[in-house]
């Protein structure tokens, strides 16, 4: 194929249309203007028959990767969400007898939002437990941050585990991360260390390391030892809110006698809901 010319300007096929009605043969058009007889020809066709001199934005070469190539990717991706875009490509590749590089199919499942991410690793949520967080939240929606809030101690154990990383990528969009079905169950470790902490809109209390396996026993201790000196510390009188899960030992009746027994005020609290807890990602720099 041959160079292509630069487009004429459209002064340019503004006056050969001028000229043609004064000029009847296109090849003296052709020598007084220095423009082959034959685009001569072309630009008046196309006045004709748009009436304008203006080029038609050309559509380019057409796209190899249809529409239904691009949901044949995505159908790939959601099947297995582990699959990597190498596999995804080559299944591709073979379904469509075509030769699609990874770069296509990339752009492609990014185009509908999907990229290759890390799985999270979290306990998936019962549909009871669900239920349960959505009324807790409703009760709660008109909860201001001073009136009530600022007042609560966040309290948590956190495990700091020794050993590698297991991460899992998954093809998924920004808003899928807490699906039951792409969620990576956590990985059970032999060497750990449980600590506990609390923490209010004031500041934080004290670390405790937990020997050996937790119970009721060694939780009373932990409050007693560090809970109520951050009570003292932050709060003038009774008026603050103290947040626990609902961990087996932090529901036993020893606890709930030692909670009646000294007024520790106790707030009630979701089950399976660590996204809720505001000392979460504060204990997770223990774990890095």
């Amino acid at each position: 194929m041959g160079r292509k010319s630069a487009e004429l300007s459209d002064e340019k096929k503004n006056l050969i249309v001028k000229l043609s009605t004064t000029v009847r043969k296109k090849s003296e058009l052709s020598r007084l203007v220095g423009i082959p007889r034959t685009t001569i020809t072309s630009i008046l066709k196309k006045v004709q028959a748009t009436g304008s001199t203006r080029n038609i934005p050309r559509k380019g070469r057409p796209n190899l990767f249809t529409k239904r190539d691009k949901n044949a990717a995505l159908r790939l991706a959601k099947v297995n969400r582990r699959s990597s875009l190498k596999d995804i490509t080559n299944k591709l590749n073979e379904e469509k007898q075509h030769h699609f590089s990874e770069r296509t199919v990339q752009r492609a499942l990014r185009s509908e939002g999907y990229r290759r991410r890390i799985a999270k690793k979290k306990a998936i949520v019962r549909e009871v437990n669900r239920k349960k967080r959505v009324k807790w939240c409703k009760e709660r929606k008109n909860l201001t941050v001073n009136d009530h809030w600022k007042k609560v101690i966040f309290s948590d154990e956190s495990q700091v585990v020794i050993g590698a990383k297991n991460r899992v990528y998954i093809w998924r969009k920004d808003d899928e991360k807490y699906r039951p079905h792409l969620i990576c169950p956590k990985p059970k470790h032999k060497l750990s260390l449980m600590i506990w902490g609390c923490v209010c809109n004031e500041g934080i209390g004290t670390l405790a390391a937990v020997q050996g396996n937790i119970n009721s026993v060694k939780y009373i201790d932990i409050l007693e030892n560090n809970l109520w000196p951050a009570i003292v510390w932050y709060f003038d009188d009774d008026n603050y809110i103290f947040m626990d899960d609902n961990a087996t030992v932090h529901r036993s009746h020893l606890l709930d006698a030692y909670k009646t027994e000294n007024g520790l005020n106790s707030m009630e609290w979701p089950a399976q809901s660590p996204d809720f807890n505001v000392i979460e990602k504060k204990l997770a720099y223990c774990q890095t």
